[in-house]
């Protein structure tokens, strides 16, 4: 088969037209290889960032709806404020809740004063008692009382008794000794819950505690300056 003859447009040069040979022959004398055109290619980028830098540089940035119509929503007109559904003014007064903040609070703790010793022989002796500080006007509150009495019983037949009750005479809290026992024995008063709790009318409550005998036998506190030894009342406040 004859060698087929180039159709091309005339050559202007010996460099025009190359044979797959002399192609071959260039490759083959070249000192090209991976490691040169890998180089090569760092040295083409070296002024040039890559794409995920360029997209992290743009994620930084916010395009000019975001002010002229994001930023807007964002804020609240000074007429829209302290009326409803929108913010209220700095600061925050009582007024502006429809109801008071909180469940409630507690007033207290208040000691055992008005310490005393008399003998009882079945009826109540009054043998301690405290003030409290004025309970706000109008409000629903219920005293929680606490005591702990050292009795002394006159004979095995005593079963002492202590109650705490408000100046009304509402029970607020008792507790009872050990029966068939003589000399010292610790009495505690826990609290008793109140089903109603009374409105106050703006003045100070008066709490006293009570000693008795169930059997009518003679009982005492054993020391005046150790009877309710750890007592203490608590005025729970309704909001």
């Amino acid at each position: 088969m004859g060698a087929l003859q180039y159709a091309g447009p005339p050559s202007s040069s010996g460099t025009d037209i190359a044979t797959k040979r002399t192609v071959d022959t260039v490759i083959k004398g070249a000192t090209t290889n991976q490691i040169a055109v890998e180089a090569a290619a760092e040295a083409a980028v070296a002024s040039r960032v890559t794409k995920e830098y360029v997209d992290k540089q743009d994620s930084r940035y916010a395009p000019i709806t975001e002010y002229k119509t994001k930023d807007d929503a964002r804020n609240v007109l000074k007429t829209s404020v302290n009326t409803p559904d929108n913010p209220v003014s700095l600061p925050i007064s009582a007024s502006r809740f429809t109801n008071t903040l909180g469940s409630g609070y507690i007033m207290g703790p208040y000691g055992w004063q008005g310490l005393d010793t008399p003998t009882s022989s079945g009826s109540a002796v009054q043998i301690a008692s405290l003030t409290t500080d004025a309970i706000p006007q109008g409000k629903r509150f219920w005293p929680v009382c606490f005591g702990q009495v050292l009795v002394t019983a006159s004979d095995t037949g005593c079963l002492p008794v202590i109650e705490v009750r408000s100046g009304g005479g509402l029970m607020l809290a008792n507790g009872r000794g050990r029966s068939m026992f003589t000399g010292g024995q610790g009495i505690t008063a826990m609290p008793v819950g109140g089903t109603t709790w009374p409105e106050s009318n703006g003045t100070p409550l008066t709490v006293t505690m009570w000693l008795s005998d169930l059997n009518g036998r003679s009982v005492t506190p054993k020391d005046g300056s150790t009877i309710a030894i750890g007592g203490s009342v608590y005025i729970m406040v309704a909001s």
